[in-house]
């Protein structure tokens, strides 16, 4: 009679991946804003996510939004509306803060599984509202 023995390495091996558990992985992307921009008002965080295996439900991860106004190694704050979002959502739109300008303003994707993902290079934050200090017209006659 022939024996065959089986590890419990084998076992899991051929377990994984049988349900994709061992190579999947799910990645996110910023894509907008990912550098250079200049933001005022709402304006839509965007995001690609990318699978690399099968049966790995990235469509089904959670995603956190943050920002930083001091660049992309900052201190970062929640985006409001913007937390828990599901990966497959794609975007969602965030109100900049309106009393906070900043020449180095970064957002970063927190997936609760996978990569975490910043903007590229820093945007702009501007909602500085702009000032008229003298208004000169031609002289003459005007019907308002």
């Amino acid at each position: 009679m022939k024996k065959t023995i089986i590890s419990i390495f084998s076992i899991l091996v051929i377990l994984f991946a049988s349900v994709g558990i061992a190579s999947a992985s799910c990645n996110v992307v910023v894509t907008s804003p990912n550098g250079g921009e200049n933001w005022q008002g709402s304006k839509s965080i965007t995001w690609n996510y990318v699978s690399s295996g099968s049966g790995d439900n990235c469509d089904t991860i959670n995603i956190d939004v943050s920002y930083a106004l001091d660049g992309c190694s900052g201190t970062f704050s929640s985006a409001d509306g913007c937390s828990g979002l599901k990966s497959d959502a794609g975007s969602c739109t965030w109100a900049v803060p309106s009393s906070s300008d900043s020449t180095n303003a970064c957002v970063k994707l927190a997936p609760t599984t996978g990569n975490t993902d910043t903007s590229d290079a820093v945007f702009n934050i501007d909602n500085t509202k702009p000032v008229v200090s003298k208004i000169s017209m031609p002289a003459g006659t005007y019907k308002i």
